[in-house]
């Protein structure tokens, strides 16, 4: 059963060494990684080269080097050139934790041949909040986004049938992707798998939604109304987190980050 791995990546040589790392450690030889980058000005293309090459698995890769429109556009290019049944995506300034993660999510998937996708828990790297482990919230897609999307490994027959990223979305496309199958491939939408076992990926503070809260959770709700799951449940859950979101802007500005880390660390229990 082949993996195949998309990264977009723009000027990522910082961190994407430690992303190669990560999949070049598996212990788990079927797989592929798609790199899908935006023009990137900095040595990113080349340290990718350099460590598939030093460790003789060049053929593994590929890279697609263009202008695109935006993240979904770079995940959307990765899912069509994909080879492998199975389809994860990794950011750039992400990386997959436990070595023999690709082997378990292969057995996995053929213990689970109905399984959509398999799903887990992260380790969210947060130096000004707080570092934790993060499981899937699993709530109603309406209150927010039910699953870790960088822990979701994808059939890729799962995006023959039902399309892939909206475009259109600057923040929200994982979460418009879910609301979709939820809304009109509730099959799909239920039919995930939650391997609890570990945190699968160690994803860094500081991306796109992460610095644009505020905006993010307007385009989540945006996507809301557009599946019609518009409700008093659903905007005041929108309010409910716009209330948290603006409080803890509030207190970094007092210089209190400390409260806001007592109260991630009573959120995500560790």
């Amino acid at each position: 059963m082949k993996i195949t791995v998309v990264t977009p990546t723009f000027n990522s040589a910082g961190k994407i060494a430690e992303n190669v790392k990560s999949v070049l450690k598996q212990n788990y030889d079927d797989y592929e990684h798609i790199f899908i980058d935006n023009l990137s000005t900095d040595h990113t293309l080349d340290k990718i080269t350099e460590l598939y090459s030093d460790s003789g698995k060049l053929g593994k890769i590929q890279i697609v080097s263009e202008r695109d429109n935006g993240i979904s556009d770079a995940f959307n290019k990765g899912i069509q050139l994909a080879q492998g049944e199975i389809i994860v995506i990794l950011n750039s300034d992400d990386e997959f934790i436990p070595d023999t993660l690709f082997t378990d999510i292969s057995e996995l998937f053929l213990l689970n041949p109905d399984a959509g996708f398999i799903h887990g828990d992260i380790l969210f790297e947060d130096f000004k909040y707080g570092t934790s482990i993060r499981k899937p919230l699993l709530c109603p897609p309406e209150e927010a986004m039910p699953f870790n999307h960088p822990t979701m490994f994808v059939q890729k027959k799962v995006y023959d049938k039902t399309g892939l990223f909206d475009i259109k979305n600057r923040f929200c496309m994982d979460y418009d992707l879910i609301v979709r199958w939820h809304k009109e491939y509730p099959e799909i939408y239920n039919s995930g798998f939650y391997a609890n076992k570990y945190p699968m990926v160690k994803m860094s503070a500081g991306g796109i939604s992460w610095s644009n809260e505020l905006d993010m959770l307007e385009e989540m709700y945006s996507v809301v109304n557009k599946y019609g799951l518009n409700s008093d449940f659903a905007h005041k859950k929108l309010m409910q987190r716009k209330r948290r979101v603006k409080l803890k802007l509030f207190l970094e500005r007092l210089g209190l980050n400390g409260l806001v880390k007592v109260w991630r660390k009573y959120k995500w229990g560790n």
